[in-house]
């Protein structure tokens, strides 16, 4: 009689080793040496109250990267250098005007007062991105070159400088390996966490991420691991604004659509492809505008728009 419990408890265990053994945790750790490619599309629409005004802007981007992977140092550590396989960007400014730029034909002249952010986009696309992470998987060190940044004029130059400067990158590397769920997780799961999206310029979203974990999907013949996040109780921050750009006095701000949707490469330890959506409304009070004169503060409402995507 005492066979049947034992067959049962058997098979019970049967059911539940496949399900343990497809727990994962999906955060990005140590790179594999070698090359790996990443995708992000991000694409982000506001309306915005700014100095009186009511703007509605948009920006849909889409990069591809080029990641060369050294073998581990004697202590532990790798070299990742990053470049751009390619850019695409469309930035829909206040009045509806359009800029559009993709880096396999470079910068074309679109007759706006914002045309200086075609020529950042232009050299953001010749950067190249080296960084060092010790053996825990922490950037350590970073370094951003750009083949034509110091011939960009005012205020592009200053703009682009602010943000491939070191320390800045470094932190933001660390920041979001830091974001990630670091405990083992199987199809299903779902958590929350505080998260923020670097606008640059020294400002940034903060937000609450609800995220879930999917399963497995096989995209062009990988099997890779989905995961999905939607976003809430969002605010505006900005710590300390970079030269040349505008200072923030407040914001009020209300989430309209946001989410995220991300695949994790387990082999690769990292994630190959992921979008990003953020739709918001509300209002930015600007402490700069009141030293701008009437004629060119069109040109630095657009410039301010432009550096909070």
């Amino acid at each position: 009689m005492r066979i049947v419990p034992k067959i049962a408890a058997l098979l019970l265990m049967l059911v539940i080793a496949p399900c343990a053994s497809a727990q994962i945790v999906i955060k990005p750790g140590l790179p594999n040496p070698g090359k790996f490619t990443s995708k992000l599309t991000l694409d982000i629409a506001q309306t915005l109250n700014l100095a009186g005004q009511e703007l509605t802007t948009g920006q849909k981007r889409e990069l591809i990267t080029n990641n060369q992977v050294s073998q581990p140092a004697a202590d532990g550590s790798i070299t990742v250098v990053e470049t751009f396989q390619s850019l695409k960007d469309t930035t829909t400014l206040p009045g509806g005007a359009t800029l559009k730029f993709a880096s396999a034909e470079g910068p074309k002249p679109q007759g706006t007062a914002a045309d200086f952010l075609v020529d950042v986009m232009a050299v953001m696309a010749k950067t190249k991105t080296t960084i060092v992470f010790d053996k825990s998987g922490k950037a350590i060190r970073v370094n951003a070159t750009a083949d034509g940044l110091d011939e960009l004029d005012e205020p592009g130059k200053s703009l682009l400088q602010a943000d491939l400067d070191p320390q800045r990158l470094k932190d933001i590397a660390n920041a979001q390996r830091d974001e990630y769920h670091a405990e083992p997780v199987k199809p299903g799961d779902q958590w929350k966490k505080e998260t923020s999206t670097d606008l640059g310029q020294g400002a940034k979203f903060t937000h609450t991420a609800a995220t879930k974990y999917v399963g497995v999907e096989n995209r062009n013949g990988v099997n890779l691991h989905k995961v999905t996040i939607s976003y809430s109780d969002i605010n505006f921050e900005q710590n300390a604004p970079a030269p040349g750009a505008p200072s923030i006095a407040g914001t009020e701000m209300e989430l309209i659509d946001g989410g995220s949707t991300y695949f994790f490469d387990a082999e690769k330890q990292q994630v190959v492809d992921s979008n990003f959506k953020l739709h918001v409304k509300g209002k930015i009070t600007l402490l700069s505008l009141i030293h701008i004169s009437e004629p060119t503060r069109p040109l630095y409402i657009s410039y301010a728009v432009f550096c909070l995507k």
